[in-house]
């Protein structure tokens, strides 16, 4: 009897460690990665599987396969986040990361609190959906006025060659100058000097404020008044700030260390 009582008891203790493992491992097993025909892709626990999005910093594509010469992560300086993949960053455009769709502005930077069309950002700035915008006419005054403010502060953005850079700008007159210069396009050539930076000559003079300062890589300043200056090397002189371009320096000397380049200066 006593041996039925005990091989029962076993028996009993065997069966919940199983159903307590297997339910462990199924639920643990309901999402991630997986591989099949020497490649990745990602499940969903509902079953479907990740398109076009970034999980984990890794990129899946249009058909649901990783690729992974587009790893990418999050970036972030006093200006506020960017999301990069190698040279590549999101611009004026939507991108889905971690099940979370993001909007990125003309200089690349991340969206927040605030509408993107008819869709709604939140402080993280993530889309927050089923958000609707209240259709008041003391709202769309409100809308009116803030997008006439929008067109009088446009943003300035910077392509050097074909590639377009995230700058971030100082608040000077000069900025305020350049700016004027670039509602109508500015194209600057520029020059190799010294293994360390660019300069161009902008065409006219504007607003000057010299300091001297140590640059470091990434660097927009203004020389003499009518020359820019970008820097991928560091040097000490005096100079104007005008903004940094938000990218590394190994970044910085393959677009400015190989050859003369042109710089051109727009509003968006």
């Amino acid at each position: 009897m006593y041996k039925k009582i005990l091989a029962l008891t076993i028996l009993l203790v065997m069966g919940c460690i199983y159903v307590v493992i297997y339910g462990f491992t199924s639920e643990a097993a309901s999402e991630g990665w997986r591989q099949s025909n020497g490649g990745w892709w990602y499940e969903f626990s509902d079953g479907s599987y990740a398109m076009s999005e970034y999980i984990e910093g890794f990129w899946v594509d249009s058909d649901g396969w990783y690729d992974s010469a587009w790893n990418g992560s999050w970036y972030c300086n006093s200006t506020g986040w960017w999301f990069q993949s190698g040279s590549w960053y999101p611009v004026n455009e939507w991108l889905k990361i971690d099940k979370q769709w993001y909007h990125f502005n003309s200089l690349g930077y991340m969206d927040a609190e605030c509408w993107i069309g008819d869709y709604y950002v939140g402080s993280s700035g993530a889309w927050i959906p089923n958000m609707a915008k209240e259709n008041t006419s003391s709202n769309s005054n409100k809308e009116a006025s803030n997008n006439s403010k929008e067109k009088e502060s446009n943003n300035m953005v910077m392509d050097i060659g074909d590639e377009r850079v995230p700058v971030s700008w100082e608040d000077n007159e000069s900025v305020k100058e350049l700016k004027e210069l670039a509602s109508s396009g500015l194209s600057v050539s520029m020059s190799m000097y010294g293994g360390f930076e660019q300069v161009g000559y902008l065409g006219q003079s504007i607003t000057r404020n010299d300091k001297q300062i140590t640059t470091e890589a990434g660097d927009i300043v203004l020389y003499s008044g009518n020359q820019l200056v970008v820097f991928y090397g560091s040097n000490s002189w005096s100079y104007t700030r005008l903004g940094k371009i938000n990218l590394s320096q190994d970044e910085l000397k393959d677009l400015l260390s190989n050859g003369d380049v042109r710089i051109t200066l727009s509003l968006e």
